[in-house]
């Protein structure tokens, strides 16, 4: 009979952590002590625990199998909060304060016929930062299925999901996950759940907390300490550059009883204007026109283009500097759009730097993003970032 993990109990030494180098091996994690642990344990405790004291003791969860690393992009946004009469506030404190105040559930209805909710699912504290997950679904919503009959033919149909328990629930299908210090917020945005869609969240629920209060709160890109370096050195902007997709396509959910759910028709499909777009062409007094005879070609609107070259000379001091900060703000860190601020002396400002971003590695798990380690290390990211001066 082989050794069994009870020699780790009798000779009260706890048995190997995950992620110990005893633990790797494969007669290990069924159970049994080889040769070389016996003969750790026999040189004494001492050096048994020493050893176990250095590898992570916190297991994984459902398998003995390591969590895989994923990159996730963190972004970085900085809080702006106007409020009547002024006050010396935080958005750290204001989400606390809501939370505690607004009652469970923390969900919001939105798109048409208020049939998508995004739901506040958790909120925990790590590096003093306050962090939480908002998630997206549709109650109701089927899971699509397929599968192969016996026959060899294919099967395709829907179920409602379920958990493990048998009890109906609802399909998650998009999650974010931010931190927030103070006034510096850090988050992981998915395709149809990103930073706008929490700025909302966020400011519906502060405003629920306390409805007669009049404040507004916006997260604001802002441009990372290469551009504002570049910036320095040359001090002048001489032109910018604008170019990505005029329009963006997208689907949304039908409720139940709407007029134009008819048959397996669930869903419908949209085409807005690029937000940049219309506010630069309108500024311009040229969206309307521009936007319409594109439109009038018959072509596929998602496909069309449109690319925007503005000359700048400033008059004053420091209007380079706010005119950076304008623009960081307004189309810095949109995903698709291209930018590019040419500065005297022939160096040039690319889009990446008009916004804090940097790649970070979270856990999945079956294919899953472990939320705990995604505030974790985002909340770790965000800390240093303040610390190193990565923002200004």
């Amino acid at each position: 009979m082989p050794r069994r993990d009870s020699r780790f109990i009798r000779a009260g030494i706890p048995r190997p952590a995950y992620g110990c180098p005893f633990a790797r091996q494969p007669n290990v994690l069924s159970g049994e002590v080889d040769r070389h642990q016996k003969f750790r344990i026999n040189c004494g405790a001492y050096a048994t625990q020493t050893i176990l004291r250095a590898c992570r003791a916190d297991p994984p969860s459902g398998r003995d199998l390591p969590m895989k690393g994923k990159p996730k992009t963190a972004n970085y946004r900085r809080c702006e909060i106007q409020s009547h009469p002024p006050q010396d506030e935080n958005l750290q404190n204001l989400l606390s304060e809501a939370i505690r105040r607004v009652q469970l559930p923390h969900f919001r209805e939105v798109g048409i016929g208020n049939s998508t909710r995004h739901l506040l699912t958790s909120i925990q504290t790590k590096e003093k930062c306050l962090c939480g997950e908002l998630v997206k679904y549709s109650p109701g919503r089927h899971v699509p299925l397929v599968g192969i009959q016996e026959e060899g033919r294919p099967w395709q149909g829907t179920a409602p999901p379920k958990d493990s328990n048998g009890i109906p629930r609802n399909l998650q299908e998009q999650h974010l996950v931010f931190a927030v210090r103070e006034n510096h917020v850090a988050v992981i945005q998915s395709r149809e759940l990103d930073i706008s869609n929490l700025n909302d969240f966020l400011l519906w629920l502060i405003q629920n907390a306390e409805p007669s209060s009049k404040r507004m709160i916006a997260l604001k890109n802002v441009p990372n300490a290469t551009a504002i370096e570049k910036l320095k050195r040359s001090n002048e902007i001489r032109a910018i550059e604008l170019s990505g997709h005029a329009f963006r396509k997208f689907r949304e959910p039908l409720p139940e009883g709407h007029p134009d759910r008819k048959g397996n028709r669930k869903y419908v499909r949209r085409i807005e204007v690029s937000q940049w777009h219309r506010e630069i062409l309108d500024r311009l007094g040229i969206g309307g026109p521009i936007l319409d005879q594109m439109t009038k070609d018959g072509a596929d609107p998602g496909s069309l283009s449109i690319s925007i070259e503005l000359r700048y000379r400033g008059r004053k001091d420091g209007d380079a500097q706010n005119l950076l900060r304008s623009l960081s703000a307004s189309v810095g860190g949109i995903e698709g759009l291209d930018t590019t601020i040419l500065l005297g002396g022939k160096s040039k400002i690319q889009g990446n730097e008009l916004t804090v971003a940097e790649p970070i590695q979270v856990h999945h798990h079956d294919g899953n993003m472990s939320v705990d380690d995604a505030m974790a290390r985002l909340a770790e990211w965000l800390m240093n970032t303040i610390r190193n001066k990565g923002v200004l």
